[in-house]
């Protein structure tokens, strides 16, 4: 009676097409449980009566990787084992994502502590006070917060012994060994 009513009310290429969908069904966007739900129906359209081994190949060719990695990694022996894995793969991810925000480097145009800052990028040559008869010699005009920027010619570049930058900004590109 079942083959008669399927030859009556379904279309010729019913089994072809359950056999194309199975073959080319990936998760995509959907969850876990709606891709293992439409796995299951399909397996029952198409009648398989496969190992169920092949079947456990097929369920995680299709899986999203990120959850299929997971899921082969884990020691499993049925398939229902297999579709556990991947639900709480996936709940994992949801819960806590792998992206790790690493902090980061300052920019040039911020000090690391406030009273300090960065060494300009061209070493700057202080310029003598000049100073009249009349005149009292003037005080430097920089904040009280900021140091001298004629500290940082006393930097020393630790390629090239330079003075008035650092390594990371050294102009030569020869590199200098010291011996003891």
């Amino acid at each position: 009676m079942k083959p008669k009513l399927k030859d009556r009310f379904l279309p010729l290429s019913y089994l072809q097409d359950s056999y194309s969908q199975l073959h080319n069904l990936t998760q995509g966007s959907m969850s876990e449980e709606e891709y293992t739900r439409e796995f299951e129906k399909l397996l029952i359209k198409c009648d398989l009566q496969e190992v169920e081994d092949q079947t456990i190949v097929r369920y995680l060719g299709g899986l999203d990787p990120k959850y299929a990695h997971v899921v082969e990694l884990q020691q499993y022996s049925t398939f229902d084992e297999v579709c556990v894995l991947a639900h709480k793969a996936e709940q994992q991810k949801k819960a806590k994502p792998l992206k790790r925000d690493f902090p980061k480097p300052f920019p040039e145009s911020q000090p690391f502590n406030k009273g300090s800052s960065f060494p300009p990028s061209k070493p700057t040559v202080p310029t003598p006070p000049t100073t009249q008869k009349n005149q009292a010699p003037q005080k430097s005009q920089t904040p009280p917060n900021r140091p001298n920027p004629t500290t940082f010619n006393t930097r020393r570049c630790f390629k090239c012994q330079g003075l008035g930058q650092i390594a990371s900004k050294c102009p030569n590109r020869r590199v200098i060994s010291l011996a003891e």
